[in-house]
């Protein structure tokens, strides 16, 4: 069963109006708003056959990109909750919070799953540095391989490409809407600091749908074209704004790469954190 909820609603009219309109841009792909739906039903039907249930929670630990944002939508349309931890904050940081959130499904970047297959492999690549992001193995939790294909011995889920039986994105919208799903507690964002016990902050689908509104209202479709971002709520800003989003990893450039990116790009508007303006 899909809920209704005003942040896959502005999905789905997309999907209706201009299903060929160009949606996200990553490298050199274009996301239409039609292949986002249907990478976004595939994983929800995928989670759903797979014993996925109302209320679950779910971690990601997958790259930024419309992988991400299909998730996050599907997750949306089956009700779940989501955590999205740092997994620069310390690996011991990192697992505490994991630990706290107690997640039945987690969605892993699948070199973060070889990783775990391999410890020589690892044990280099946690020399690098205490803040390399790493995914530990966790018994219970259902895992979905996300992002490259690598080959995994682990019983591991993937995210599908397509589904045969497409739902009609007009009856999605048109359906029931006395429960908008507005009060569900959705997203779990926990603060960075390094705290004796972990502290979370919790969203319910209602106050990130208004905040992402609120935002959104700010920018001006008609000055504004293309919003540059790299986390899965700016990409539903911008889709809420009628703006396009691409999504770039900002850790491979410095202050004059990324200003000459804007230019190359014509990028309109920038979403980021304070650190990264300064």
């Amino acid at each position: 069963m899909y809920h209704s909820s005003p942040i896959t609603d502005a999905l789905i009219k997309k999907v209706i109006a201009t299903p060929d309109e160009t949606a996200i841009f990553l490298d050199n792909q274009q996301i239409t708003y039609h292949k986002l739906y249907i990478g976004t039903i595939a994983a929800a039907e995928m989670l759903l056959q797979n014993g996925f249930r109302e209320g679950d929670r779910a971690v990601i630990a997958a790259q930024p990109g419309p992988e991400f944002v299909q998730i996050i939508y599907a997750l949306i349309f089956l009700k779940g909750q989501i955590a999205i931890i740092d997994p620069e904050m310390g690996r011991d940081n990192y697992q505490s919070k994991l630990k706290q959130f107690d997640p039945g499904w987690a969605f892993v970047d699948s070199r973060l799953l070889l990783l775990q297959e391999h410890p020589i492999l690892r044990w280099l690549y946690l020399r690098r540095s205490p803040t390399a992001p790493y995914f530990p193995r966790t018994k219970g939790i259902k895992t979905v391989a996300c992002g490259y294909w690598m080959p995994l011995v682990q019983k591991v889920l993937r995210l599908p490409k397509a589904v045969q039986n497409l739902p009609d994105p007009v009856s999605l919208l048109t359906g029931d809407k006395t429960d908008q799903n507005l009060g569900n507690e959705f997203l779990i964002t926990y603060t960075s600091g390094t705290l004796s016990e972990p502290k979370g902050v919790v969203h319910t689908t209602g106050s990130v749908a208004s905040s992402v509104d609120l935002i959104a209202g700010m920018l001006d479709p008609q000055q504004e074209k293309l919003m540059a971002g790299y986390l899965p709520q700016y990409v539903l800003i911008a889709m809420a704004a009628g703006l396009k989003a691409l999504i770039y990893d900002p850790k491979k450039m410095d202050a004059v790469g990324k200003l000459r990116f804007f230019a190359e790009k014509q990028i309109t508007t920038v979403m980021g954190p304070p650190a990264d303006f300064l």
